[in-house]
């Protein structure tokens, strides 16, 4: 992005798509930038989406019943004004959950505005950038159906959420779920148990705005604690902008049986973020072999052992041998 807008002569160029009454911004490196981003701006009122419902091409800041109404604006007089943000050209790049994805460009205000031919050559981009944003959700995608898979495959419930914490998606174990230990309450998951919603919000919210996995014990909606809900952030590029999975959500049923498959390593690799040396010795000693049976067994030293040993432990927050090993018979 910044190399197009270097060659379109801008000041700063940046994605915008206004969703839920918010707008979410993808944008290079610049303060003017990380100021928006860090809510140290007035609100950003609709009115800047500039766009035309079924325009194309180009719209900008430029026109005078526009201007009028962006004087009596405070997002315009407190921060794109002393930030020269004041000539600003907009187009649609792509339309993603009902709400257009803008490409903007801002360019000195002490310059000529750009002329129909300029415009119409940056708009020979928008095809690329098309095809850039489908790209990154795909991957996104299917990085989410990766963490997903091994509780799919173990019949586990399993909820896709997007940057803002709704359930975009679930699988048919979730869909029976929603009839048990979890709700769906205005398009987001809720606890059956209302002694449970703390800790469902806590680790719904550190998977997506920590990055960080998290797990929590909730009731089954008969007062047994026989579930673990375990949420894992979705990596991926403007997850908000691009309306990607941002976490998955898998409710795990701990009466299952002990299953030491790769699909159960693949899951303390996704939920944890264990290797997958640290996950095939926690699973072995969660079995009740020793350290010298499992040193034996992937043919690595017992020191080794040990430290990975040490390591999961660690990532999976658990004090002692006999607490891994009834964390892993839950996910098992």
């Amino acid at each position: 992005m910044r190399a197009i807008s270097d060659a379109m002569g801008a000041s700063l160029i940046y994605l915008c798509r206004f969703a839920h009454q918010r707008p979410y911004i993808f944008a290079p490196p610049d303060e003017r930038a990380t100021a928006f981003l860090s809510n140290k701006t007035p609100p950003m009122s609709q009115l800047h989406v500039l766009l035309e419902s079924g325009k194309s091409g180009f719209s900008h800041t430029l026109d005078s019943d526009w201007l009028q109404q962006a004087n009596r604006d405070p997002f315009y007089n407190e921060f794109m004004r002393p930030n020269e943000l004041t000539q600003r050209y907009a187009t649609p790049v792509l339309n993603i959950s009902n709400a257009p994805l803008a490409l903007n460009i801002i360019r000195d205000p002490r310059l000529r505005p750009y002329d129909d031919g300029e415009l119409s050559e940056f708009a020979t981009v928008i095809p690329h950038l098309q095809a850039t944003v489908l790209v990154a959700q795909e991957f996104t995608r299917l990085r989410a159906e990766v963490q997903a898979a091994p509780y799919e495959r173990r019949g586990e419930a399993v909820f896709r959420l997007d940057y803002d914490g709704a359930v975009m998606g679930m699988n048919a174990a979730a869909e029976q779920a929603l009839k048990g230990p979890l709700r769906l309450v205005n398009g987001r998951l809720t606890s059956a148990s209302p002694l449970d919603q703390k800790r469902v919000e806590q680790a719904i919210g550190r998977a997506i705005r920590d990055l960080r996995p998290a797990m929590e014990r909730i009731d089954d909606g008969q007062g047994a604690a026989r579930y673990l809900l375990v949420a894992m952030p979705v990596e991926g590029d403007a997850r908000d902008i691009f309306c990607s999975a941002s976490a998955i959500v898998a409710l795990v049923d701990t009466a299952r049986r002990l299953d030491l498959s790769e699909a159960l390593l693949c899951g303390l690799r996704s939920a944890f973020g264990a290797t997958q040396r640290e996950s095939q010795v926690a699973a072995l000693i969660a079995t009740g072999l020793n350290v010298e049976a499992v040193a034996g067994r992937l043919q690595i030293g017992q020191g080794t052992v040990r430290t990975h040993l040490k390591m999961a432990m660690q990532k999976m927050n658990v004090r002692s041998q006999t607490e891994l090993a009834a964390l892993i018979a839950r996910l098992s």
